[in-house]
Formats: C-alpha cells, sequence, structure tokens
C-alpha cells in the first residue's frame, strides 16, 4: 500500500492523483460496444444470440422458468436461506420508508395550485454479473425497491449458468423478490437488448445493477434511451480510524473491500503513524492466509493508500473530497467528522459496523456511486423507479393575475405564440365578463 503523509510537499498532487478515479473507458472498450449496441438496435435477437455464442459460449439466449426460483430457494440450506430472507425485509422495510410522498397542491392567493404526483416506472431491467462469483445480494439489492415502488414487471439478465451450484442463490433471491423474467444472457448485448427491446427480451425503462466495464460502458452509452443507476466502478472504501478501532479489524475492513477486484480502491486515514503501522502490518498479516489472496494483493498494491494527517478536520476535508463509495468513521470525533461530510454513497459509523453489514442485511442499499460521483449521484432506492409529473391548475384569477408577466418574458424571448395563447384567454374572459 502507498504511504501518504499530508504535511510532506507533494501531498497535494498525490491525493490528486489517488483520487483520479473518473478516467475514460478505454478506446477499444468504448468503440466496441458502440458497435454491438448498433448491432443488436439493427438486427434484435440475431445478434444478441451471436453475441451470446461468442461471449457467453451459449447458442441461444434462455429464459429461466419462474417455477425453478421457489425451487432453489427450496434446496438451500436454512441458514443461507435465512440470510436472503433477512437481508430482503431489511430491505424492504427501508425501501417503504424512501417512497417519496405526492404533494396535493393547494390553490396560493393567486388561485394557481401545483401538484407533484410521483409513479413507478412500468418495466425495470436488473443486471446481475455472474464474473467472478455469483452475487444473490445484488439482485435482492436491486428489484426489493423496484418492487416497493411498485414496478409492474422486473426484468433479469445474467451470464450465470442457471444450472451451476452457485447461481442457485440468485435464483432463490429471485424467487424472494418476486422477479417475473429472466434471461441468460450478460455483457453489453445484454443491457442494449433490455435498452431497446427485442422479440424474446422486453423493453424496459430502466436498468441497474453492476456489470464489467462493458456492461457499464453500455449503460452510459445508452442513457437516455433508458434510465440507468449510475455507471459503475470498482468498489471502494475509505476507512478514518484512529486507535479505538483495532488495527486488526481496520485491516479486516481493508481487505474486504480489496478481495472485490483488483481494481477495488482500498484507503486508510488516520492521525496517527503508529496506528498506521500496526495496520499496515495486520494488513500483511491477514492477507496470507485470504482465499483471495492474488486479488487482494493487486488491489491494496496498484489502488491501496494509507494516509497520515494533521488532524481530524484534514481527514474529513479529505474524505468529503474523495467522495467514496464506502466510508467507515471509527474515531473518538465520529459525529463531529459526520456533520463535515457532504459527499459519501454510504457511511458506516463506529468500530461496530464494518462495511460489510451495507453489503447484505443492514438494510441500506449496496449499489452505490463509485469513482467520485457520490458528489452528485445518491445510492439506489424505491425513488430511483419512480418519476415525478408536476400538475398546474389554474384559476380564471390565478391566469389574469400572471399573464403580464408570462407575456413578457414571452415577448423577450422571441416565441409571440407563448404570449398569444395567454392574451387570447385575457380577450375571452373580458368578453364573457371574467370567465375564461
Amino acid at each position: 500500500m502507498k504511504r501518504l503523509v499530508s504535511k510532506d510537499p507533494n501531498f497535494a498532487a498525490q491525493f490528486i492523483e489517488l483520487g483520479a478515479r473518473l478516467a475514460e473507458p478505454a478506446r477499444e472498450v468504448t468503440a466496441s460496444v458502440a458497435r454491438i449496441i448498433a448491432d443488436v438496435r439493427e438486427n434484435g435477437d440475431e445478434a444478441v444470440a451471436r453475441y451470446a455464442r461468442r461471449f457467453d459460449g451459449r447458442d441461444a439466449v434462455v429464459e429461466v422458468n419462474p417455477a425453478r426460483f421457489a425451487a432453489a430457494l427450496d434446496g438451500l440450506s436454512g441458514e443461507l436461506r435465512l440470510a436472503l430472507a433477512t437481508c430482503a425485509e431489511r430491505l424492504r422495510t427501508q425501501a417503504e420508508q424512501e417512497l417519496p410522498a405526492d404533494i396535493p397542491g393547494t390553490p396560493d392567493a393567486l388561485g394557481v395550485s401545483l401538484a407533484r404526483r410521483f409513479r413507478p416506472v412500468r418495466r425495470a431491467g436488473i443486471y446481475v454479473p455472474g464474473g467472478r462469483a455469483a452475487y444473490p445480494s445484488s439482485l435482492l439489492m436491486a428489484a426489493i425497491p423496484a418492487r416497493v415502488a411498485g414496478v409492474e414487471e422486473l426484468v433479469v439478465v445474467t451470464p450465470l449458468d442457471p444450472d451451476a451450484e452457485a447461481a442457485r442463490a440468485v435464483l432463490a433471491a429471485a424467487h424472494l423478490a418476486r422477479v417475473d423474467r429472466m434471461f441468460i444472457v450478460g455483457g453489453a448485448h445484454a443491457v442494449a437488448a433490455l435498452a431497446f427491446g427485442t422479440h424474446a427480451i422486453p423493453r424496459v425503462d430502466v436498468i441497474v445493477g453492476p456489470g464489467n466495464a462493458y456492461v457499464a460502458e453500455a449503460k452510459r452509452q445508452l442513457y437516455g434511451v433508458v434510465n440507468i443507476d449510475g455507471v459503475a466502478g470498482p468498489s471502494e472504501v475509505m476507512i478514518l480510524a484512529d486507535e479505538s478501532l483495532p488495527p486488526k479489524h481496520a485491516a479486516a475492513d481493508l481487505l474486504a473491500q480489496a478481495e472485490h477486484d483488483p481494481e477495488a480502491r482500498c484507503v486508510l486515514v488516520t492521525v496517527d503513524a503508529d496506528y498506521a503501522d500496526a495496520v499496515e502490518h495486520e494488513v500483511r498479516y491477514l492477507t496470507q492466509a485470504a482465499p483471495r489472496r492474488e486479488v487482494i494483493e493487486a488491489s491494496l498494491r496498484d489502488h491501496g493508500a494509507i494516509i497520515v494527517v494533521r488532524d481530524w478536520d484534514e481527514a474529513a476535508t479529505l474524505a468529503d473530497a474523495y467522495a467514496p463509495e464506502h466510508l467507515q468513521i471509527a474515531c473518538a470525533e465520529a459525529d463531529r467528522i459526520l456533520a463535515k461530510i457532504r459527499t459519501a454513497g454510504a457511511v458506516f459509523l463506529g468500530g461496530d459496523t464494518p462495511e460489510a453489514l451495507g453489503d447484505y442485511v443492514a438494510g441500506s442499499n449496496h449499489v452505490l456511486p463509485t469513482a467520485g460521483t457520490a458528489r452528485f449521484f445518491s445510492g439506489l432506492s424505491a425513488a430511483s423507479f419512480m418519476r415525478a409529473t408536476n400538475i398546474i391548475r389554474a384559476t380564471p384569477s390565478g391566469l389574469k393575475a400572471l399573464a403580464p408577466a408570462t407575456m413578457a418574458f414571452a415577448r423577450s424571448e422571441g416565441l409571440f405564440a407563448h404570449a398569444q395563447a395567454v392574451e387570447l384567454r385575457l380577450e375571452t374572459m373580458d368578453a364573457t365578463g371574467g370567465k375564461s
């Protein structure tokens, strides 16, 4: 792991380099995804099947019979079945609290009412990755809020082999989340099929869920054709800690993030150089026995850092500038630091709140903004699957009161028909004694 010290003269440049996570996708990825999207748009299922053979090693896109979802749940161990049910229930409870409330719209003094109505999208697409491992938690995190929001149909695409042992938990999660349809297909071609719709795969209104660089780039290019949850990058954690968090616990939290991916970002910030040394020692020790040692070592070597700062105010400033996906605050001044944080996907307070809780059963959603996009994106929620409609109603008196300003704006912008639409109504009112 890199060691950065804030009082060093070159620290600012080092920190900027550490925070530069929004690199453009490789040119060949962008070009390849663009070709795939155009092909799927033009040729539909034929193109999807061709890419499935090429990338997924399957002769056709298979739709999973929903009866297999319940059967998969029945076949799980009691421990895992309980874990999935706990995750689903806690997500559901939280999502219900996230639902936005309609604004009914009460007429103001001028006689104009402004209402706001929230309604769910009709159909949502959920991408469940299946490269390095199976992720039933990702399916639940995406599907449960959508179902709570009232989405009519949930469509899952995943490259997982439905007959593989690893896929059983994903199929079981689909049952708990009441997924309607699941297609065994992955990659950019699956995302394009959801965006445009084919004869086999229905068109959706929003696509959510993590994936590899090709999936992320496909979502980016198709934003506007459909809504998306964001362009996901490698997972990341920043931990602000002092001796109140045992060094071994801090090290374990860093490894928990590093084992996701060789590109995962793991950063520890502390005010104590001796504590930094102790954590680094524990990181080396725990890594030796880690089942995913190669992945962890690559992540920590290329993207891991320990930063020693002057004080906790400086730590808070750095955390806010970094805008991490996951921010753990485990130090004596945790609440004071939290008050200074504006940009983080999710915050985990105290030494007994490891980020791993948020990945699974805390009840918060683990689909979060990465690569600094927490500056302007929020995590997935029930509201992500809803759209708002403004409803305006004006009485004759309200129209008359707002007419002069409306016509002044319209004429200043050269939009004379706008002004005329108001002016004709005023003339009608004058001719009918004030009624439009």
